[in-house]
């Protein structure tokens, strides 16, 4: 071999010894093995700080063979130290429990609102009046609307809260739920009944809070006095369930149901 090729083969060779020494120290920082260097007989290996005259160290502790591959490296240590095991992901103890009340119930201003049983969407899924999903957790009042479809009022009151009163009022929190109750010839509501009102007086707009519901069962008839229409007929509920009014009949503007937002608001 000329010399010069023979000097640049031996550089090279000196240059890969040198960069698996260090690829072997990084290992060893690492916990995972010991540092050493490699000697040129067959693959011995001396153990850096074992061997006290530099001589070949046949157990060395640690020391990689090398003709292996170590397996892949994965630091443990910086893994799980951005992982405080001792403390949860989350605080709880700032976490605002949302749940309605559990006993109390009534119909009169004063009591507890009992949630519905049977009350669904118009496509049938189930409503609980006392979840997050369904708006109860970031309401400040709810008010519940009492319709029919047969109703001329009920109409009335419904195009004036399509029009406008959820666009000033739900920004301040306060969830409006229509329950149709009665088709048009005072029977049980079906889905198509209760998916016409809500589209007929644009109350499916994103835009606003409310909800659609239909109550075959008749469940909201109890919160109106025996006796009195009740067509149509609104409840408020605070966000604590406690109901704290309830108005029977239709007033233009919703001027009765505006005064008493306003009243409860603090407005």
């Amino acid at each position: 071999m000329r010399p010069q090729l023979r000097a640049k083969k031996e550089r090279m060779e000196t240059m890969m010894k040198l960069n698996r020494t260090v690829a072997l120290c990084a290992v060893g920082l690492l916990g995972v093995y010991a540092c050493g260097t490699e000697t040129g007989n067959g693959g011995t290996n001396s153990g850096n700080g074992t061997s006290g005259n530099g001589t070949s160290g046949n157990g060395s502790v640690g020391v990689i063979d090398a003709g292996m591959e170590p397996d892949p490296i994965v630091d443990a240590g910086d893994s799980m130290g951005d992982v405080d095991m001792g403390v949860a992901t989350e605080d709880m103890g700032e976490v605002e429990v949302c749940e309605g009340p559990s006993s109390g119930f009534g119909t009169r201003e004063g009591a507890n609102f009992r949630p519905f049983d049977g009350v669904t969407y118009c496509d049938g899924t189930a409503f609980d009046f006392y979840t997050d999903e369904d708006g109860f957790c970031e309401s400040t009042f709810t008010v519940l609307i009492r319709a029919a479809e047969w109703c001329g009022p009920c109409r009335l009151e419904a195009q004036e809260i399509g029009q406008g009163i959820m666009d000033e009022y739900g920004p301040l929190g306060v969830r409006f739920l229509t329950v149709i109750d009665q088709n048009q010839a005072g029977g049980a509501p079906t889905q198509s009944v209760c998916s016409n009102w809500e589209n007929s007086f644009s109350l499916d707009r994103e835009a606003i809070d409310h909800r659609m519901l239909m109550d075959p069962a008749q469940e909201v008839a109890v919160y109106f006095p025996p006796g009195q229409n009740g067509y149509p007929g609104n409840v408020i509920v605070n966000r604590e369930g406690q109901i704290v009014r309830r108005i029977i009949g239709f007033t233009p503007n919703l001027s009765g149901l505006r005064a008493t937002l306003d009243e409860l608001l603090g407005r």
